[in-house]
Formats: structure tokens, C-alpha cells, sequence
């Protein structure tokens, strides 16, 4: 059996559905369900064309907008009980494909591993079988160790039960939804009285990593899928058998890895080479939770920014008050102050770092720190007053003998210092109070890095990029440093700044962070070890400006079709175009079209499926094709 020009994939996917209406229409990371699916399909090199099959009008303008053919599901094929490959049939005979070999794949399956399609067809090939569909494990939830229950809530085992150990089990796969390849010929031998008839004779499997594929039936399904999509750590999630474990991970590699495409679309002959879709996920999407913080984290939205007060207000309360009301004014989101106590943080080896050397000043670390001072008492007046002005407080604590009486503060976070970040007694002690963290990561090594994203686990928290140099020359600012980051850790979201400059806060959003640390001064040139690499209150109010801005720009991290652009779109892109007055019942041949604009007839992308058609209407010499013209 061989195939001239590929299979046809048939997409099929009704409106109707009891557990989640309009399910394949549902945004899930970023795109409609169903383009997950497409994209799938315009990636697999045994796939010739792709057409969709659904009575959903959503779904069909996600083809659309992709520009992938659709096929109107008649309304008697679109109920719950309708047999699939009937659907499937009448798509087929619809655009009078002559393929030999079907993919049919359901809309409400946006993950799936990949390769998948072309091994199911190339196994059919291989074979010569009637049908091909993947299968995965059924894992714990195994026929041995099912039960049912009687009216009086006694425990009925399916079946003797023999086997009381998982790894004893025998290997049993259940039909994953992933793909289904089938030949015409069983496609049309389908009968009614036997739903699976068209699956044929010899049916064939392939093996899948239980998990691999994502079937939506309700919300839990969502989120699964959304985490599969999103989220780059998945060398950590457990897989059914060890065997399988390092295949699971390596069909959902992040795109957050460097050093190649961010996914099969991204390759030469892929979906992205083949339609100019573009559409990309983001490089490290939140993992969330984050506790206090998680109204005002948004990868999509505003920034969220700190106003860094430091020890800037030299030790005086009065000037930290006046830095509160500076960073509210400047429009921060929070204002980050440092409690510690230059006794408990130095030890008799503790020496100046170079830019806190000047003439005049301190002559050690303990001098220097112990004019910087604030009190438990004045800290705490300094969160009040950040609450009153709607501003969140975040402190950053050094020691451990602290946290006990910081705690009884309304903190909003916490936060670890670069130093800090081996200091595992200090982050875990942080950990224990159950509020956001905020980790920097200055001068540490990706291996530390790892270190203390396994500590961090799942609690609430945000990794800091930042360049532990003060201030930081432009050639030094690392911003796209963060992207290293975000393979280990997606929530890297954040990067803490120390160059001079107001618009690194704005290159840092547009590259992806949506968290910004920015020392705020009242005065740039005054004596003290960070006033030089801060914002007074102008430029920290520029420094929000743009930040801002760059969000706008920013946008969504996802390629769609905007607004603004669709009356673009019509005038100028292309359509198929009557070359002469055509009659009705005229059948398609290439002389019968040229492509002219505007772009409100049949996409020039669908000219090899639209000869051979029949005309249904009449039409004019130089006016575009649309389907009302075709039978």
C-alpha cells in the first residue's frame, strides 16, 4: 500500500459536551484547544492536508484563522451518540478526498507526544493493517484491582484478586485518544451496528508513556494539559514505570533549554515553515502559587515593582518615611526595607566590599552597617505607613535569631539577599513562615541555582536574576540571563536591578520578567554605599513609566490575530480569483484562477483542495472565490 501525496487528517470536534461545553474551543496556554491539535497535524511529514469536521463555529474560526479548511458537521452527526467515523466519513466525502489513509484526531486532545501521528501512519504502512491507534498503561487503575460496590456498600472485586503488589501486575493498555490510523478502505466498511467496524481486521497498536497524552473530559484535564504546556520542570514528574520516565520527560522538553527550537513547529518543515503561523509559547511561564503576591504577578499584565529603600534612608526613620511616600508617588507596588543588626550579621573577619569603600567613610563593615540601623519599632512603623499608602511592605532578613520578631509584622513577602542564596538554614526558617519568598540570585552558579529551587519546592515563590555588582555597567546587566534560569526554575520571573540606567527595568519586561527590584534615593549623590546605584524619585517615576510601557508592547505571550489588524488583513492579503466568467456546474482547473487581492475570498494556501470543484453559482471575471460559489 503506499500514498502519493499523505494522508488526511481529519480533526474532528463537536460544540456539544457534558462535561465541558465548548470544550475545544477553551484557551488553553494561549491558543484555542483545537489549534494544539492542528498544529499537530501540520507537523507530521506523512500528513498531506489536514481538514477539521464541527458544528462549533469557534473551532471553525480557529481553523480559519490557521488556515485550515472546515468541513460543517451536520447536526445528526454532532450528537452524543453519534458513531465518530461517521463524522469522519462524511468529511471525507464532503471535499472528495481520495487518500488512502485517514488520520482521524479528536480536537479535545492538545497534548500528545511528538512524532506520534507519523509512527501511527508509518506503522500502518509497515504492516499493511487495517488501523493503527496508541495506547498507554492503564497504571494502578488496573482491571485486577477493580471492585464494585452492592446496594449495601459490600466490596465485589471484579476479579479474584491474585496480585497485590503494582509491579506484579500484568501490562494492560487502554486506547489514549492520541491518534487513530485507518485505511479508507476499513473507514468505509464502518457499520452501524458495530461502532469499532471501521477500525477493520487487523488492528494494530502503538505503546505511548502512560501520561503522554491529555484527553479533555473535564477541569482537572485543563489543568494538566495547561502544566504540560507551560511548565519546564517536568524531568521531575513521576512516570508510570522507571523505564518510561526519561521518555516523558524528553517529549515535553521546555522550550526555557537552550541551544534548539522551542518545539517540533519550530523546525524546517514543520507547522510554523509550512502555514507562517508563529504562534510560540512563552520562554517561562509562572508556576505560581505566590501567596500574597498572587493577584499582582501577571507574565501578561504590569510588572510588579519594588521600591528598595535599602538602608538609603541612612539609618534615619524620618528619611525612610519619606522614601514610602517617594516610592507611592513614583507608582511602585512595594516598598522592600532590610532588618538586620551589623553584631549578629559580621564576624571580626567581615571586610568593606569595594563599593562601600570611600574617603571619610566607615573604616570597617560594623561601622558602616551600625549607622544604617533601623529598630524593630521603626521597621514596623515603616510597614504600617506602606499599608496606609496601599503599598505592599517585603523585608529582607539576614538572620536567623530575627525572623521570630519580624514575624510578628504584616509582612506582605520576604526576601533573601544574593549572599543568601546557599544560606538553606536561613530559606527554609523564611519557608516555614508560609508567605511568599523572594530568592535573588547574584553571583550564583546554576548549580546553586538547582540547590535552592529543590529546597523552594512548591512554596510560594519568585526567583530574582539579578548582577551583584554595584552599579552595573550596560555590558554586565545579563538580562537575558534569566532565560538560563528558567529552565531550572519557572518561576525566575523576576530581576532584581543595579545599573544606573531607567530603562533596564523595560528591556528586563520585554524579555519576559514580570517582577522588578530597583533601589529607590532621595538623593543620588549622598554619602552612603547605595545611593549611586539608585533612582531618586524622577527617575524611579520614569523607571515605572517605561516599565509599564514595555508591558503594553509586551503584549500577551501568544501570536494571534489582533483587532487592528483585520482590516489590514482583508484589504491586502490575497484570494483565489476567477480568471473569466465561470458558469455554474463549471468543475476547477488552474487556468479558471489567479490570486488577487483583497483577501476576503478562498486563501490562496487552499488552491490545490479547491480544484477539481464544482461551481454551484456563476461567477464574474475578476472577483474573488469564496466557498458560497463552490458545491
Amino acid at each position: 500500500m503506499t500514498t502519493r501525496t499523505g494522508a488526511l487528517a481529519v480533526v474532528i470536534g463537536r460544540a456539544g459536551s457534558k462535561g465541558l461545553p465548548g470544550k475545544n474551543a477553551l484557551v488553553i496556554a494561549g491558543r484555542p484547544m483545537v489549534v494544539h491539535t492542528l498544529e499537530a497535524a501540520l507537523d507530521a511529514r506523512s500528513v498531506g492536508r489536514v481538514i477539521v469536521s464541527t458544528d462549533d463555529e469557534s473551532v471553525a474560526a480557529a481553523a480559519r484563522a490557521i488556515q485550515v479548511p472546515v468541513v460543517r458537521r451536520p447536526d445528526e452527526l454532532a450528537t452524543d451518540d453519534a458513531p465518530v467515523d461517521a463524522a469522519v466519513r462524511h468529511a471525507v466525502e464532503s471535499i472528495q478526498a481520495t487518500e488512502e489513509i485517514v488520520v482521524i484526531l479528536y480536537a479535545n486532545v492538545p497534548v500528545r507526544p511528538p512524532g506520534l501521528i507519523d509512527r501511527a501512519v508509518g506503522r500502518l504502512l509497515e504492516t499493511g493493517a487495517d488501523s493503527v491507534q496508541s495506547y498507554a498503561g492503564v497504571g494502578k487503575h488496573h482491571p485486577e484491582w477493580m471492585v464494585t460496590l452492592d446496594e449495601h456498600a459490600r466490596v465485589r472485586p471484579h476479579t479474584e484478586r491474585t496480585i497485590h503488589r503494582r509491579q506484579d501486575l500484568p501490562k494492560m493498555l487502554i486506547p489514549d485518544g492520541g491518534v487513530i490510523a485507518v485505511t479508507r478502505r476499513s473507514l468505509f466498511a464502518g457499520s452501524a451496528a458495530d461502532p469499532h467496524a471501521f477500525l477493520g481486521a487487523d488492528r494494530r497498536g502503538i505503546e505511548v508513556p502512560s501520561g503522554s497524552v491529555v484527553d479533555i473530559d473535564g477541569p482537572l484535564d485543563l489543568v494538566v494539559a495547561e502544566a504540560l504546556l507551560t511548565r519546564p520542570a517536568l524531568e521531575q514528574v513521576p512516570s508510570e514505570r522507571d523505564t518510561t520516565t526519561k521518555e516523558f520527560a524528553a517529549a515535553y522538553q521546555s522550550e526555557c533549554r537552550p541551544g534548539g527550537p522551542s518545539n517540533a513547529s519550530d523546525a524546517p518543515g514543520g507547522a510554523a515553515d509550512r502555514i507562517g503561523r508563529g504562534a510560540q509559547r512563552s520562554e517561562c511561564r509562572p508556576g505560581g502559587p505566590y501567596g500574597a503576591l498572587e493577584t499582582n504577578i501577571d507574565p501578561d499584565g504590569r510588572p510588579y515593582i519594588i521600591a528598595e529603600l535599602g538602608v538609603n534612608h541612612d539609618g534615619s526613620p524620618a528619611r525612610a518615611m519619606e522614601l514610602v511616600e517617594a516610592a507611592r508617588a513614583a507608582g511602585a507596588d512595594a516598598v522592600k526595607v532590610q532588618w538586620f543588626e551589623a553584631a549578629r550579621l559580621l564576624s571580626r573577619a567581615a571586610r568593606l566590599a569595594p563599593y562601600q569603600q570611600r574617603p571619610g567613610g566607615p573604616a570597617t563593615a560594623g561601622q558602616l552597617l551600625r549607622a544604617l540601623e533601623l529598630t524593630p519599632s521603626q521597621i514596623g512603623a515603616v510597614v504600617e505607613r506602606a499599608h496606609d499608602l496601599g503599598l505592599h511592605a517585603i523585608v529582607t532578613l539576614f538572620s536567623l535569631e530575627h525572623i521570630a520578631e519580624a514575624s510578628a509584622l504584616s509582612w506582605d513577602a520576604f526576601k533573601t539577599a544574593s549572599p543568601d542564596v546557599i544560606n538553606r538554614p536561613l530559606i527554609e526558617a523564611l519557608m516555614a513562615l508560609g508567605t511568599t519568598l523572594l530568592v535573588s540570585t547574584g553571583a550564583a552558579s546554576l548549580r546553586e541555582i538547582e540547590a535552592v529551587t529543590e529546597w523552594l519546592g512548591d512554596h510560594p515563590h519568585v526567583l530574582m536574576h539579578c548582577v551583584s555588582a554595584y552599579p552595573t555597567p550596560d555590558d554586565s546587566a545579563a538580562l537575558a540571563g534569566r532565560l538560563a534560569l528558567c529552565r531550572i526554575n519557572p518561576r525566575a520571573l523576576g530581576y532584581s536591578d543595579h545599573t544606573t540606567a531607567v530603562d533596564t527595568g523595560a528591556l528586563a519586561v520585554a524579555g519576559g520578567a514580570c517582577v522588578l527590584e530597583k533601589h529607590l534615593t532621595y538623593d543620588r549623590g549622598a554619602a552612603g554605599p547605595d545611593h549611586a546605584v539608585s533612582l531618586d524619585p524622577e527617575g524611579f517615576r520614569e523607571y515605572v513609566r517605561l516599565a509599564h510601557r514595555a508591558a503594553r508592547m509586551r503584549g500577551a505571550a501568544r501570536k494571534e490575530i489582533l483587532d487592528i489588524e483585520r482590516e489590514v488583513r482583508a484589504v491586502a492579503r490575497q484570494s483565489l480569483t476567477a480568471a473569466r466568467d465561470l458558469p455554474a456546474g463549471h468543475v476547477l482547473d488552474r487556468g479558471d484562477l489567479t490570486i488577487k487581492r483583497p483577501g476576503t475570498g478562498i486563501p490562496p494556501a487552499r488552491l490545490e483542495v479547491t480544484l477539481g470543484r464544482r461551481l454551484a453559482e456563476p461567477i464574474d471575471a475578476d472577483l474573488p472565490l469564496t466557498e458560497e460559489h463552490l458545491a
